[in-house]
């Protein structure tokens, strides 16, 4: 009887004794999720959501032709899943393919038709392929569907510097800011904004910002330095320029003639 109850024990320690990490104690990186949800499609081959769910992490680790892939799966399997569409789009963008992503951005919408990052997504295809008309259209129809979404407004204030229309982008980028303080290329692209319209004060202060949100923005520190030369703040420009300069920022030879030229000393 001794002997027996030794036996026991000693089986006990052996099943429960020792910590083996079971499946969900497993960390959950992207290639451990991926497997996951292989096994799930291995196990229940027509599961649209498992494709998808594969799909979206194929594409949050950059491998977008396989997300496409496993996304045409989940779109077979489920024709009225929008957020397949979706984000079968964003991979698409992501490769370049901007007909493509806007043929399944049409299909979001059409089954989906307040989807508001649909209508932004497209407008940025649009403005890829140099459609600026269907481009502002879709920014403001997202706008209209969410009032408060700063990446929209972030997008079109883009578009607006580009067609050099400087107090329509600083509307938008100060909503962008609104709604996404800590949005540092809005405060960057606000900055060149009131850059381009003289009011170089505005543009340093939105420099800053950018900087304090992003410490490492190179063009913020290159931008801030040419203001600080047009303010004659010489020794506030050859920090900058150092700066810039750390990060790998060629700073261009003009601009660099005209600080030693105008700084009482050359730094």
């Amino acid at each position: 009887m001794k002997y027996r109850t030794m036996v026991i024990m000693s089986a006990t320690v052996l099943f429960f004794g020792c910590a083996t990490p079971d499946r969900e104690t497993r960390p959950h990186t992207p290639a451990r999720i991926h497997t996951l949800e292989k096994e799930k499609i291995v196990q229940k081959p027509l599961n649209a959501d498992a494709y998808f769910s594969r799909g979206v992490v194929s594409y949050d680790s950059g491998q977008y032709e396989r997300a496409i892939e496993d996304f045409d799966q989940a779109t077979t399997l489920n024709p009225k899943n929008a957020k397949a569409y979706l984000n079968r789009g964003n991979a698409y963008a992501a490769l370049g393919e901007y007909k493509c992503a806007i043929e399944d951005f049409d299909q979001t919408i059409r089954l989906d038709p307040k989807n508001a990052e649909a209508y932004n997504n497209r407008g940025a295809a649009y403005g890829k392929l140099g459609q600026c008309l269907r481009e502002f259209e879709d920014y403001g129809q997202a706008i209209t569907l969410n009032p408060k979404y700063a990446k929209a407004y972030y997008k079109r204030g883009v578009a607006y510097r580009e067609l050099e229309q400087w107090w329509a982008a600083i509307d938008d980028f100060h909503q962008a800011i609104r709604y996404d303080p800590k949005n540092a290329k809005a405060y960057y692209n606000r900055g060149v904004a009131y850059g381009k319209l003289g009011q170089h004060e505005q543009a340093i202060s939105d420099y800053t910002n950018a900087i304090e949100l992003d410490p490492k923005y190179a063009d913020a520190y290159n931008n801030r330095a040419i203001k600080y030369l047009i303010t004659k703040k010489y020794d506030d420009a050859w920090n900058d320029v150092k700066k810039a300069q750390y990060l790998g920022f060629q700073i261009h030879p003009e601009v660099l003639k005209a600080l030693h030229e105008a700084s009482p000393k050359a730094r």
